[in-house]
C-alpha cells in the first residue's frame, strides 16, 4: 500500500514540476517541447488514475509504462536542446 501511495504522490508532484518546467523554458524558446512534455505527463497521470480505478488491466498497465518511456525520451530531448553550445574538450591521446 505504501508504494502505491508514494507512486500517486510522486506522480502528482511530477505533473506540477513539469508544468513549472514548461513555464521556465517558455522564456528560452523551447515552449513546444515543454508543452509536449506537459501533455504527455498529463496523459500519464490520467492513465495512472484509470489503471487504478479499473484494477490494473494489462493493457492500461502496459500503456502506462510505454508513456513513461516516452516521457523520459522527451525529457532527455529537452535537456539536449537546452544545453548551451560551449567549447568541446579535446580528445585525449
Amino acid at each position: 500500500m505504501m508504494i502505491q501511495f508514494l507512486h500517486r504522490w510522486l506522480g502528482a508532484l511530477l505533473l506540477i514540476g513539469v508544468i513549472g518546467l514548461a513555464f521556465a523554458t517558455a522564456r528560452n524558446g523551447m515552449l513546444l517541447p515543454a508543452m509536449v512534455l506537459v501533455g504527455i505527463t498529463a496523459i500519464q497521470f490520467g492513465l495512472g488514475v484509470a489503471t487504478l480505478m479499473l484494477r490494473v488491466p494489462v493493457v492500461l498497465g502496459s500503456l502506462h509504462q510505454a508513456v513513461a518511456c516516452l516521457m523520459v525520451l522527451v525529457l532527455v530531448y529537452l535537456v539536449y536542446v537546452s544545453r548551451s553550445p560551449g567549447p568541446r574538450p579535446e580528445p585525449a591521446g
